[in-house]
């Protein structure tokens, strides 16, 4: 992926949050009973990255990801 390659890793928890909000905000702009499920799943993406302390580990190399090795 592009993460940690050509964006840094660092990045990717403001680019959730802002994508998070942004979407939250025209789904309330735009408020109808459709648009209570896409804003459960922001809710959700922010309170991983904010509330529980979700962050992304940078991989180096072709290291296979945790219990996915033969």
């Amino acid at each position: 992926g592009l993460w940690g390659i050509v964006i840094p890793t660092d990045w990717w928890r403001p680019a959730a949050i802002v994508g998070a909000v942004s979407s939250i905000v025209l789904f309330a702009i735009h408020l109808s009973p459709l648009s209570v499920i896409p804003i459960v799943a922001d809710a959700a993406v922010l309170w991983a990255v904010l509330v529980s302390g979700w962050r992304q580990r940078a991989r180096r190399g072709r290291e296979p990801l945790p219990g996915l090795t033969p």
